[in-house]
Formats: C-alpha cells, sequence, structure tokens
C-alpha cells in the first residue's frame, strides 16, 4: 500500500472514531462546562419607577458568541441573544438567554443576578432546548464583567446534563 493511502486510511480512521466519540459523550451524559461570553447591548430601554430619584428598570438585550474555555466543541463558537429586565433599585435582573449551535438548534437559560463591584454575578439553568437538545438540563453559576458602554463578558460554569 502506497503512503498516500496509508495516510488517507488512517485520517478516515481517527474521523471515525472522533465522530463515534463526540456522539457517544453527549448521550445522557452529565458534562461540567466552563464558558465565556462576550456580549454586546444593542437595545436599551429606560423606564422611570418614580418612586425616588435615578430608581429604573432597565429592559435590554445583548448579543454575542459563547467560547467554551475547556476546548471542547460544546457551546464553542455558538451565537446567543439576551433578554432582560434590571431593577437600579436593588441593583438585581432576571433574564433569559436563546443560545443557538452552528446548526440551528437552540437552548433556553433563565438566570437572576445582583450588582457586584465592576459588574454583577448569579444563577442560570437551561430549562428548554430544540432540536438535538430537545430535554436538555444544567445550572450553574456566573459573573459578568462590564469593559465599555454597552460591552461586557460573562464567565460561566456549571453541570449540563445532555438528552
Amino acid at each position: 500500500m502506497s503512503k498516500g493511502k496509508i495516510i488517507a486510511l488512517t485520517a478516515l480512521i481517527a474521523f471515525a472514531f472522533a465522530i463515534v466519540g463526540l456522539s457517544n459523550a453527549v448521550a445522557g451524559e452529565k458534562i461540567q462546562i466552563q464558558c465565556r461570553a462576550a456580549k454586546y447591548t444593542p437595545k436599551v430601554e429606560a423606564i422611570q419607577v418614580g418612586d425616588e430619584e435615578g430608581h429604573m428598570l432597565i429592559l435590554a438585550e445583548n448579543i454575542g458568541i459563547h467560547f467554551n474555555l475547556k476546548g471542547k466543541p460544546f457551546m464553542h463558537g455558538w451565537s446567543h441573544r439576551d433578554m432582560y429586565v434590571w431593577d437600579t433599585g436593588t441593583n438585581s435582573g432576571h433574564g433569559y438567554e436563546e443560545i443557538i449551535d452552528k446548526d440551528g438548534d437552540k437552548i433556553y437559560m433563565a438566570w437572576d443576578g445582583k450588582a457586584v463591584e465592576g459588574g454583577s454575578k448569579g444563577t442560570w439553568g437551561f430549562f428548554k432546548g430544540t432540536g438535538k437538545f430537545e430535554g436538555i438540563t444544567a445550572k450553574g453559576t456566573w459573573i459578568s464583567y462590564d469593559i465599555a458602554p454597552n460591552q461586557s463578558y460573562v464567565d460561566w460554569e456549571g453541570e449540563v446534563e445532555l438528552p
């Protein structure tokens, strides 16, 4: 057998094992994740509450991309969109995130948080998935860092149970 055919056959076998390994790694397994999400805020609306000066409800939307800090394909390079309400009186908020993989399948996450020095932190959980993510669940913690007007990043970690 020629050297070129041996290399091609080796590459084909390695590819097959990688595909089988990825499919086996996701079926019904719990995995630990550590991700970073880069975010930009294109939409912000502030509504004055009126009970005291400066107390507002902020309705906003973020868009951005997730990166898996462990180098795994799950959630690496996937886009997201956050919709949230932030109360400046309590310095806390609640929101939802739609995470979209490269095939267009989606994961929906709910989160709660409170302001801390330089950003905010809180908890999150997956509550719904579409396509291959139907039945996904997860929970964990996050911390965000404000880096410029309308720009931030969020580090988050937790445990995901894949369907």
